[in-house]
């Protein structure tokens, strides 16, 4: 049996040197504000050139919410916040640094799948 492509141009980028690291502030889910993270982010993919070079390179973290014992992707208050990001921003996937996989915190906020 011959196996045949079905999506010939998919591919998982090679891990990337250089990544460009995002932070979402405690103040920023608070707030509910997305607009100030949307600016940082619509470069990214303001151009095809943008959305290739950074594909596989971005990370980000939530500052503020170290004293919080569980993981950021647990909190209700991040998880309501980011899911009105997403809606904005819809790109994580091709963005998002792809090394260990799609088992962690960030991609669980990006599916929004439970933990």
């Amino acid at each position: 049996m011959r196996y045949q492509i079905k999506y010939p141009k998919a591919r998982l980028p090679p891990a990337k040197d250089e990544l460009v690291v995002v932070e979402f502030a405690r103040r920023h889910i608070e707030s509910g504000d997305v607009g100030e993270i949307l600016k940082a982010l619509s470069p990214m993919s303001a151009t095809r050139e943008n959305a290739q070079l950074l594909e596989g390179r971005v990370t980000f973290y939530f500052s503020g919410w170290d004293e919080v014992p569980r993981e950021t992707s647990a909190i209700p208050e991040i998880r309501a916040w980011f899911s009105k990001l997403t809606g904005e921003f819809p790109y994580w996937l091709h963005f998002l640094e792809k090394q260990g996989g799609f088992n962690s915190p960030h991609h669980a906020l990006v599916m929004q799948r439970p933990l």
